[in-house]
C-alpha cells in the first residue's frame, strides 16, 4: 500500500529512479524538469552503466516522501532512489544503500538577530589568547616593559623627572612600569617630555612600538565582535527540543529529535512531532515535506530553531532568499553519510552503480563538482 504513493514505472523501463524536491540536490525548473547535484552525478553513473549494455532505459519517479520511496525501493517498484538519503542501520534492513558520497550531519539553523553574542566573541579572544604563540607574545610583552620601565627610570632621573621624590622606592616602581605599559600601548604618543636626544629616542621607540602593539589589539577585538554580529554559540542538543523546532517528515533528524526528547523528559514527556497541515500554535515540533519550507517557517517567525541537514541548511542559509536572515552551526551533533538507495532485489545494479559512482569520485574534478554545487567546505562539515 505505502509503495502505491509512487507512480508506477513506464513500459520498457529497465531503472526506475526515484527522485524529491531535495534543495540543492535536487529541484526542478520551470518546465518541472529535475536539475541539481544528484541529478548530474546519475547521468555521469548512467552512461557508464549503458556503456556497458546491461541495462536498458530509465526514468525519472517524483516519489513525495522519504518513507514512500522507502517502501517502493523494499517492494521493488523504484530500482535507485538519488534524493539525498542519509545510510542508517534501518533502512539498510529494508533496501540496500550505494557507496557514500557526500559527508553531512545534523545541526541547527537559527534566526539572524544581527545582534552581537558576547558569549560567542568571548570565546574567540579566549581561544586566540590561550595559543601558544600568543602566550609567548605576551611573556615578552611583560619583559619589554620591564626593560622599558628601567630605561624610563634612567632617562627620567637623567633630566630630574624621577617620580623617587613624591611617591618613594615602591611607589616609583609601579608608577615607572604604569608609564612603560601606557606608552608601550600606544596611549602616549611623542610629546615634549624628554629634553635630551636619547630621551627623545626612547619616546619616539615607544610611540612605534605602542601604534604598533595598539593596532594589532584593536585588529583581534574587531574580529572577534564582527565575526560575532549574527553568529552563535553552539546550541546542545538537550536546548533544542525546549524551542519550537521544524524538521522534515520521516527523516533522520525527526528521530534524533525524538530520542533527545526522551531523553530530556522521559518516557511520559509526550513530546511528538505534527505535519504543518495539522499544526497547532502550541505544538512544539513541526514536520515539512522539504528543507526550503522549515527554514522558510523559521525566517518568517513561525518556530524557533530547524533542526536538520547540514548540507541542505547551510546551502539554503547561503541562497538569495534567505541570506541574512539564516545562521546555520557549523557544528554537528552527529555525522551522517549520503548514499544512494538500492533496491535489493537487484544486486548487480548496486554493484555496477557502486563501481560508476566510485569511478566518478576517483577523478580530479569531483570535489570542485560538489562544492561548485553546494559551496566550499560541502565535502565534510565540523
Amino acid at each position: 500500500m505505502a509503495a502505491a504513493q509512487c507512480p508506477p514505472r513506464s513500459p520498457g523501463t529497465d531503472i526506475a529512479i526515484g527522485i524529491r524536491p531535495a534543495v540543492p540536490l535536487i529541484e526542478f525548473d520551470r518546465r518541472g524538469e529535475p536539475r541539481g547535484l544528484a541529478i548530474d552525478i546519475w547521468m555521469l553513473v548512467e552512461r557508464e552503466l549503458r556503456a556497458t549494455g546491461d541495462y536498458g532505459p530509465s526514468e525519472f519517479i517524483l516519489c513525495p516522501s522519504i518513507r514512500d520511496q522507502g517502501a517502493a525501493l523494499a517492494s521493488g517498484a523504484l530500482d535507485v532512489v538519488i534524493s539525498p538519503l542519509t545510510i542508517t542501520a534501518g533502512r539498510m534492513e529494508s533496501y540496500a544503500f550505494s557507496q557514500q558520497y557526500i559527508a553531512s550531519g545534523l545541526t541547527v539553523a537559527t534566526r539572524d538577530s544581527g545582534a552581537i553574542d558576547f558569549r560567542y566573541a568571548t570565546g574567540i579572544i579566549r581561544d586566540t589568547v590561550t595559543q601558544p604563540g600568543v602566550i609567548r607574545a605576551l611573556v615578552g610583552f611583560l619583559i619589554l616593559n620591564l626593560v622599558v620601565a628601567l630605561l624610563l627610570r634612567w632617562a627620567l632621573r637623567a633630566e630630574g623627572q624621577g617620580f623617587e621624590r613624591e611617591k618613594g622606592p615602591f611607589g616609583a616602581s609601579l608608577d615607572y612600569m604604569i608609564e612603560a605599559v601606557s606608552r608601550t600601548l600606544g596611549l602616549k604618543g611623542v610629546g615634549e617630555g624628554f629634553r635630551s636626544a636619547a630621551g627623545k629616542v626612547l619616546e619616539i621607540f615607544m610611540a612605534v612600538v605602542g601604534t604598533a602593539l595598539s593596532a594589532t589589539i584593536f585588529g583581534v577585538l574587531t574580529s572577534a565582535f564582527v565575526g560575532a554580529i549574527g553568529s552563535q554559540s553552539v546550541m546542545p542538543a538537550e536546548e533544542v527540543v525546549g524551542h519550537r523546532v521544524a524538521t522534515l517528515a520521516n527523516s533522520t533528524s525527526q528521530d534524533f529529535l525524538q530520542e533527545v526528547a526522551l531523553r530530556v523528559g522521559g518516557p511520559g514527556a509526550g513530546w511528538t512531532c505534527v505535519p504543518v497541515v495539522l499544526s497547532q500554535p502550541e505544538d512544539t515540533c513541526i514536520l515539512t515535506q522539504t528543507w526550503g519550507a522549515a527554514v522558510a517557517m523559521l525566517a518568517g517567525g513561525e518556530v524557533d530553531v530547524v533542526l536538520g541537514d547540514w548540507v541542505a541548511l547551510s546551502y539554503l542559509a547561503r541562497s538569495d532568499r534567505f541570506a541574512g536572515r539564516v545562521n546555520v552551526q557549523s557544528q554537528t551533533y552527529v555525522g551522517e553519510a549520503y548514499g544512494w538507495g538500492i533496491t535489493p532485489g537487484r544486486p548487480e545494479l548496486r554493484n555496477a552503480i557502486d563501481r560508476a559512482l566510485v569511478d566518478e569520485m576517483r577523478q580530479p574534478g569531483w570535489r570542485r563538482r560538489v562544492e561548485g554545487a553546494l559551496g566550499t567546505g560541502t565535502i565534510s562539515p565540523d
